[in-house]
């Protein structure tokens, strides 16, 4: 529809953070977000449904080798098992080297409360539309 604009009118693109409008009576409004991450280890999908993915068009070539670490060999445009293995396993790794217990994560992430000139574009800290909430990530951690 966006691309196309078989509908006449006017096109008004906006992000879907910004202060509330008005409509008139007749008005066509079309909200667009981002999906959610999905569910589960990217680094555990099967390769072969990766290049799947890659050859359906739902993923480009660096979402494949960069989300997924699906290594793709540029002469076949088959995975590429062994370095696709040595990659997941690197990065694996490196994962484990970084990792910290959420306990830990929380305290850092409740240091980076943002200043109080952008919270009033956003809202109260950290939920945006409860001012009484103090809890980080909505009650899921006590």
């Amino acid at each position: 529809m966006l691309t196309e604009r078989n509908v006449k009118g006017d096109y008004i693109l906006s992000s879907s953070s910004k202060d509330a409008e008005e409509f008139d009576p007749g008005d066509l409004i079309v909200s667009s977000v981002g999906a959610g991450g999905g569910y589960g280890e990217v680094l555990d999908r099967d390769p072969e449904l990766v290049l799947q993915d890659l050859e359906d068009g739902l993923i480009t070539k660096d979402i494949a080798e960069g989300i997924y670490c699906v290594v793709i060999d540029p002469d076949t445009k088959l995975v590429d098992e062994a370095a696709t293995k040595v990659r997941k396993d690197s990065v694996r790794q490196e994962r484990l080297k970084n990792g910290q217990t959420f306990d830990k994560f929380i305290v850092d992430w409740m240091k980076q409360k943002p200043d109080e000139h952008i919270l009033e574009h956003y809202g109260n800290w950290p939920e945006p539309h409860l001012p009484q909430y103090n809890k980080p990530f909505w009650g899921f951690y006590d």
